[in-house]
């Protein structure tokens, strides 16, 4: 059984060097080794923004972490009838989507008002194409103590584009993964004590009669970034390491990582991630994978889409090319050569079929594991964790590591 745990088994065959492989979706992968653990059980969003009981492991779901954050919108204002005011609107329920329908030609309005908390606030909300010309509908925030309109921004339900009328800073939209269906998201700077008023569906243009668009899950976070959906009225505790009061989670390392990483040994990690916040959103250093603690050694982001490795002295980066956008899938890799005194990180995007590397820096043995390898440690963005690989020799080839990204979601 020793031998198994050291060496990963997939479909019959050993893959040399491979200490763990955590989180695949297939049982023909041998998922024995760390596990990742939490300071408490509890309810919490996978990768794909599910809430899932934690900590139980979800393999090919992978856990999101995220600071704590609760949906502003009340409890019972997820069918947009309830608490929303309606002008010339009607609202039913089709196929699990609310459809919102001009009843007249007239100007048209459905929103509703919430006090929100906060430096910044983002409004998001699903939606897809129903009737009317591709960008009949507009969707806006405003602030409504000052009664003024902070964003309004048009949708081609087509393409997913959208056409800004009013204060375009800040205004993103991102496919779901489904042709035709957007994840809208606004995000404003926010006066703390104010209302915040939403729009979505029409607002402030004619529309026809019988005209209509399709919503749901309607979401108001008091954040800058776009968090995993929860229901209305629902608060979402960060998943915290087990051993700190920090963001994050963490799985023990065992003497087989911290051997990797003795002198004269080899170390290579894997991460792949699901990036919440784009890389133009990130504008400081932020953790992403940490060996025990960010001063230690680990991988993070800095501004401008550069990805770093640190060994507690000397720092590697690679650029990623065009940096990354709000839910992209990012492979990121790091090795370090003890006896050859140097590290290398790379990265490859969710389309590309190769790693992009930058180039070797120095390594000085400063990584002195201690006892956990940590996701998300003292971050305060979104990202995904859906899988990590640990091997105890210096990456062996792309292929190799490459090839352990089928058996992830």
């Amino acid at each position: 059984m020793g031998s198994q745990i050291q060496r990963r088994l997939v479909l019959g065959k050993s893959i040399p060097g491979l200490i763990s492989l955590w989180n695949s979706n297939t049982p023909s992968v041998s998922r024995r080794g760390p596990q990742i653990v939490t300071s408490a059980a509890g309810t919490v969003p996978d990768a794909d923004g599910n809430m899932v009981p934690w900590p139980v492991n979800h393999p090919g779901r992978g856990v999101m972490v995220q600071p704590a954050y609760n949906n502003a919108i009340p409890t019972g204002r997820e069918n947009f009838a309830t608490g929303w005011t309606q002008t010339n609107v009607a609202t039913t329920l089709v196929d699990d989507w609310y459809k919102l329908s001009a009843v007249a030609d007239a100007a048209a309005a459905q929103y509703t008002n919430v006090a929100v908390v906060g430096a910044s606030a983002t409004f998001s909300c699903l939606a897809k194409k129903g009737s009317g010309a591709t960008d009949a509908n507009t969707w806006a925030i405003r602030d409504d103590t000052a009664g003024t309109n902070l964003i309004t921004a048009t949708v081609n339900y087509d393409t997913g584009a959208i056409g800004y009328v009013t204060g375009s800073s800040g205004v993103t939209v991102t496919s779901t993964g489904v042709a035709g269906e957007w994840l809208i998201s606004i995000t404003v700077p926010w006066t703390t004590g104010n209302t915040l008023r939403v729009y979505c569906g029409f607002r402030g243009s004619a529309e026809t009669a019988g005209e209509y668009v399709y919503c749901k899950r309607p979401m108001i976070v008091a954040s800058s970034y776009q968090m995993p959906y929860a229901p209305p009225g629902t608060s979402v505790t960060s998943t915290a390491g087990d051993d700190d009061p920090e963001n994050g989670m963490a799985y023990p390392m065992d003497s087989r990582m911290t051997a990797a990483l003795s002198a004269g040994g080899r170390f290579t990690v894997g991460a792949l991630v699901y990036m919440g916040a784009s890389s133009a959103e990130i504008t400081a250093d932020t953790n992403i994978i940490s060996i025990n603690d960010t001063t230690t050694g680990g991988i993070y982001a800095a501004s401008g889409g550069v990805l770093k490795a640190f060994d507690g002295v000397n720092t590697c980066t690679v650029t990623v090319a065009g940096g990354w956008a709000m839910g992209e899938t990012l492979f990121i890799p790091w090795w370090i050569n003890v006896a050859g005194t140097n590290q290398q990180i790379g990265y490859k995007k969710s389309a590309e079929s190769a790693i992009t590397w930058g180039a070797a820096a120095s390594y000085d043995g400063s990584v002195n594991p201690g006892t956990h390898l940590r996701w998300g440690y003292t971050i305060d963005k979104p990202i995904g964790a859906i899988q990590s690989q640990v091997w105890n020799k210096s990456v062996g080839t792309d292929a190799e590591i490459l090839a352990l990204l089928k058996y992830a979601a």
